[in-house]
């Protein structure tokens, strides 16, 4: 676990106050899991899990996290723009999963590829889809897409929300971090 004095805690978030930082979700849970121990991934009648693969799909990812991030049209078209420009091919280190629920998009899933692992965001089920394995699903059939490319770690930062998704799969609590909010233009905040 990664422990800091209370103190020196606080005086970073002072700081990080002053200078227009917001401490949004403080003490998120910092997890791994080896990729090697990935349990199979239980069907869910009617989900289809594909990787985003154009333009349109990732406005349609970007729908699926708004359904439970407000973050501003500001946000979505930062994110889309940028996302547009690494593009969306298989050889990507950026890979983005779509999961559809008899053809309606209903979750999403995030991975970013480095030399040393791959971390998993934006890992979210739309408001009425909960509790189904959908989110299970998309965790596991993307983390199987990392193992298949080579990758034995994978790490994340989890909502509340979703570690017992995450501790389910497999995931292990190494740490705490925080979750800070940057507000750099009127109503356009960074995380």
């Amino acid at each position: 676990m990664v422990h800091t004095s209370f103190d020196s805690a606080y005086r970073y978030e002072q700081e990080a106050g002053i200078h227009g930082f917001t401490n949004i979700a403080p003490d998120c849970p910092v997890m791994s899991i080896n990729l090697e121990e990935l349990p199979e991934p239980k069907t869910v009648g009617g989900l289809e899990i594909r990787p985003v693969r154009s333009r349109e799909e990732m406005k349609t990812f970007n729908k699926v996290i708004a359904s439970r991030y407000d973050l501003g049209e500001e946000v979505f078209s930062m994110k889309y723009d940028v996302e547009c420009r690494y593009g969306f091919g298989e050889d990507s280190l950026r890979q983005m999963y779509l999961g559809y629920l008899d053809g309606v998009p209903v979750s999403s899933n995030f991975l970013m590829y480095d030399r040393e692992g791959v971390g998993m965001y934006k890992t979210v089920t739309v408001p009425g889809y909960d509790r189904r394995g959908i989110g299970t699903s998309m965790v596991l059939t993307s983390l199987l897409d990392a193992w298949e490319r080579g990758y034995k770690v994978a790490i994340l930062q989890s909502s509340p929300m979703g570690y017992k998704v995450y501790e389910r799969v497999g995931f292990k609590e190494n740490g705490k971090m925080d979750w800070w909010m940057y507000t750099w233009a009127e109503g356009v905040h960074t995380i």
